[in-house]
């Protein structure tokens, strides 16, 4: 379940196909599809949706789009970012008014940690949260939902699926 106008989280280890299940949901979206197992969009957004993918790892012509194009993605309803800028205060209001500017319904950042930037440690719960807030803004006064993709952390003994097994903090 993804809920608009809120954070989400996807947690996955390196292979298992995350990028090939959001560029199925954006590719769903931009066509005005269901989501698999719903009868409506994701959190409740129904019709066409511009999708706002923001990534640092894969570069936007030479995997992002083709991967989009092979799900039968509408190129019209995609915006991608490959450059990555921290995630600041000010970003994030800039992220709010590029999403209300073009009517954004989704809103992708993969990696988590590649826009965290180097004055927040993932690993310290005061840090993320107050960190976290400022895009929680921008979901709740735009109504977009926000998914952020992390990767597990290796895992210690005994704790394989752990709900505490990705990177960085739980907050």
């Amino acid at each position: 379940f993804i809920q608009s106008g809120a954070l989400n989280i996807l947690t996955g280890d390196p292979g298992v196909g995350k990028s090939t299940l959001i560029c199925d949901l954006v590719a769903r979206l931009t066509r005005g599809e269901p989501l698999p197992e719903a009868g409506q969009g994701v959190g409740g957004l129904e019709g066409p949706q511009v999708c706002w993918i923001m990534n640092g790892e894969d570069g936007a012509a030479d995997t992002i789009s083709w991967r989009l194009l092979n799900q039968g993605a509408d190129p019209k309803r995609v915006l991608i970012t490959d450059s990555v800028e921290p995630i600041t205060k000010g970003v994030a209001q800039e992220i709010s008014d590029t999403i209300a500017q073009h009517g954004i319904g989704f809103v992708v950042i993969d990696p988590l940690q590649a826009w965290m930037g180097g004055d927040v440690d993932m690993n310290r719960a005061n840090e993320t949260r107050e960190w976290a807030n400022h895009l929680k803004r921008a979901a709740q006064r735009t109504g977009a939902a926000i998914l952020f993709v992390r990767h597990r952390r290796k895992a210690g003994p005994g704790e394989s699926g752990n709900l505490y097994s990705g990177l960085g903090s739980i907050d």
